[in-house]
């Protein structure tokens, strides 16, 4: 059985910020009988995940994975299902999570290596791509970063910065549902709507005018814990307000990304960090890698908040596999809301059928309809 496999590679590897040649466009015959004779699992990519890290995967120097070239399919985690298989822990029907599916309508995963079978789409359960989300690796950053490395105590000052984002909304309502005062950093007056409505106790638009008068104003005692998705500026301006003992959990710095390797650009660096002696912090990274073990416990104390009503997500879907690089240019411009993936094939919309939705509508061009939350 041969399959024309659509995929977006990289073209040129970008000296700084993402250009228009960046990526290219190809398709190619896959021989699905010959790619699983030697062990390989072919899923039908459904979904793929638009992430910073994206950017990251791209610079040319020793990451935490293996570099790209150009020619390679980007990177990129999806949900997908099976539709042949040379592994004995996979048969066709499957619905699969992929380490690295790439931005591809099928994807030959030798030996089945970074794939975990997922539970069959069911009516009151969540969605394939929740895995994707809030059970997937972003809720894994939130849940792990926010209570391990920020260790927040009840009553205590939570700010979140990108915090509309994926990993950023889930942090905060984790920070809510521990008992902590949370506020919340974004981009847009409607953005901070959404996050009042989802029980931050203060939300604040960078963007506005009185932006630093209003945080002094919504931290009086200073900041407990910072989740920081951002880095630059942001981050030198809450460094000034740490309380005694503040923790600060490095997740992401988007800020920077783009600027990193350019021409003759290097990334923000913190000015105010010497605030860390005078208030006994503690600024700490983390790769949500470190804690797969206890992915299970993870997703039990989260599959449970959904459940319960205490925990909500969104996810902001572009359609079609080429217009991911426009998607990843989006998530740097702050255009997403919520959990920002490209949907690969139209397989999705038999699993939405099935399974209870997690989405509310983004209303963009190129979004796919409304969806109700989970």
């Amino acid at each position: 059985v041969v399959v024309e496999n659509k995929k977006v590679v990289i073209n040129v590897l970008p000296s700084g910020p993402l250009q228009d040649d960046t990526f290219r466009v190809v398709e190619e015959s896959l021989l699905i009988t010959d790619a699983v004779k030697d062990g390989s699992v072919v899923v039908e990519v459904d979904h793929v995940s638009i992430d910073p890290t994206n950017k990251i995967w791209l610079e040319p120097k020793k990451t935490y994975l293996k570099p790209l070239h150009p020619g390679d399919a980007m990177r990129a985690p999806g949900v997908g299902r099976v539709v042949a298989s040379g592994s004995p822990r996979f048969r066709p029907g499957d619905w699969v999570l992929g380490a690295d599916l790439g931005w591809q309508r099928y994807a030959a995963v030798r030996r089945g290596r970074g794939l975990t079978k997922l539970p069959a789409p069911r009516p009151g359960g969540p969605p394939p791509t929740a895995f994707l989300g809030v059970l997937g690796h972003t809720g894994m950053a939130a849940y792990f970063g926010l209570l391990d490395v920020g260790n927040p105590k009840p009553g205590e000052t939570v700010v979140i910065s990108g915090a509309a984002g994926a990993t950023g909304s889930v942090a905060g309502q984790i920070a809510k549902i521990k008992g902590c005062r949370v506020v919340g950093i974004a981009g847009s007056r409607e953005k901070c709507a959404w996050l009042r409505g989802l029980g931050f106790d203060a939300a604040l638009d960078y963007r506005a005018p009185g932006f630093r008068r209003d945080f002094a104003a919504a931290v009086p005692r200073g900041v407990d814990v910072y989740f920081d998705n951002v880095g630059g500026p942001m981050l030198d301006l809450i460094l000034g307000r740490l309380a005694r003992g503040g923790r600060v959990v490095v997740c992401g710095a988007i800020s920077g990304y783009q600027a990193s390797g350019g021409k003759g650009e290097v990334a923000y660096g913190p000015k105010n960090y010497l605030n860390l002696i005078n208030q006994s912090g503690r600024m700490q990274g983390f790769l949500v890698m470190d804690y797969t073990k206890r992915f299970p416990e993870a997703v039990r104390a989260l599959s449970q908040w959904l459940a319960q009503g205490r925990l909500q997500h969104r996810e902001h879907v572009v359609e079609g596999v080429e217009n991911a690089p426009r998607a990843l240019a989006m998530l740097f411009e702050g255009g997403n809301r919520g959990k920002l993936l490209v949907r690969v094939a139209a397989a999705a919309a038999a699993a939405r059928q099935t399974a209870s939705s997690s989405v509310v509508s983004t209303g963009e061009p190129g979004a796919e309809e409304p969806r109700s939350k989970l």
